[in-house]
This record gives C-alpha cells, structure tokens and sequence, in this order.
C-alpha cells in the first residue's frame, strides 16, 4: 500500500501543500530548509507517482 510508504514528515508536508502553503512557507512552518522540502517533494512524487502538484493535492483528498 503506498500510504505506508510515505512517513509522518511527507504526510505533513502533504497537508500543508492542501492547504495552500508554498514551499518556503511548509520550511518556516516545519523549521526545515526549501531544499528540504523540495526534497521531500520530489520523492513524494516519486512514490505517489504524480507529475502534477494537483495530483499530489488530489492524494491527499482521497
């Protein structure tokens, strides 16, 4: 199942992208760096298997 695949770290960022936070907004909030978080988002990508950030926002609805 994928949702096992993804720590409690990217299931965050994940929230906070859904509701609207921009990368360097999800750092502040999360007192990590962008590079961290883009990071994260590449393999967040990775493994959901999205190519949009509407695809990423869309995981997190359902």
């Amino acid at each position: 199942m994928i949702s096992s695949k993804i720590s409690l770290r990217k299931k965050k960022i994940l929230t906070l992208l859904n509701n609207g936070l921009t990368d360097q907004e999800i750092g502040i909030e999360l007192h990590i760096s962008i590079n961290t978080v883009k990071t994260y988002l590449k393999e967040l990508y990775r493994i959901l298997e999205a190519k949009t950030e509407y695809m990423l926002v869309h995981y997190t609805i359902n």
